[in-house]
């Protein structure tokens, strides 16, 4: 699969909405009630964390790529 500056952005982007959503306010009060939401929470906030270490390692990438072929 080749990697594009849309697709990362997008990844980072979805990350980002991710892991706020994974902190959303009040949600740790009632995750020891639910066994599923509190399983889901994880993750919501590994899978969030993921896409935005992809996003950004790809952009970081392809900007070095760039950079070097313009110089």
């Amino acid at each position: 699969m080749k990697r594009t500056v849309g697709q990362a952005t997008l990844c980072a982007y979805i990350g980002i909405v991710l892991l706020l959503a994974g902190f959303f306010p009040g949600l740790p009060d009632t995750l020891p009630d639910y066994e599923l939401i509190h399983s889901a929470w994880h993750v919501l906030v590994f899978v969030g964390a993921a896409l935005l270490v992809y996003g950004l390692e790809t952009l970081r990438l392809l900007a070095r790529r760039h950079r070097r072929m313009t110089s």
